[in-house]
């Protein structure tokens, strides 16, 4: 089975929680083992806004930010790969077609956010459609799919 698991920087870095980071990194090594190619993406949470709000007070431009963000991320996602051990990657994937490539050679393949303007949850979504995914799973601490911030905008009843 082809999983990509999606893991919010809200429940893992908002705040850092080596805990959870350490439990999240055993299951996917349990997964991987069991015959099973798996592909991960964290975000970045509140470090990574944290630093984006640094960097609008530096001046810098929507896209700097946003690869301020990226980097914060994949920092993240270089804690999970390094706790995984030998069934991850050499390093954090840095494109869609880096995580497939690993996970097909059997390895777990980590990584953060791609590009300014991508979310990391689009990031999961693009390597579930590259892999052929047989499920993808987003571990975050929000209920739902959402066109827009759930914590800024309140969700219209239907």
């Amino acid at each position: 089975m082809r999983i990509v698991l999606r893991i919010g920087g809200s429940v893992v870095a908002s705040p850092v929680n080596p805990k959870l980071i350490g439990e999240y990194a055993d299951i996917v090594k349990k997964i991987g083992t069991q015959d099973h190619q798996i592909a991960v993406v964290v975000g970045g949470g509140a470090l990574a806004r944290e630093f984006i709000g640094v960097a609008k007070d530096l001046g810098l431009n929507q896209d700097a930010q946003d690869r301020i963000a990226i980097d914060v991320s994949r920092l993240f996602a270089q804690l999970l790969l390094k706790r995984i051990g030998n069934s991850g990657c050499n390093h954090v994937s840095m494109s869609v077609e880096e995580a497939v490539t690993c996970t097909n050679e059997g390895k777990i393949a980590v990584m953060g956010g791609l590009k300014p303007g991508m979310t990391t949850d689009t990031v999961a979504a693009m390597i579930a459609q590259a892999s052929n995914a047989d499920l993808l799973i987003k571990a975050t601490d929000q209920e739902g799919i959402f066109d827009r911030d759930p914590k800024k905008h309140e969700r219209e009843k239907t």
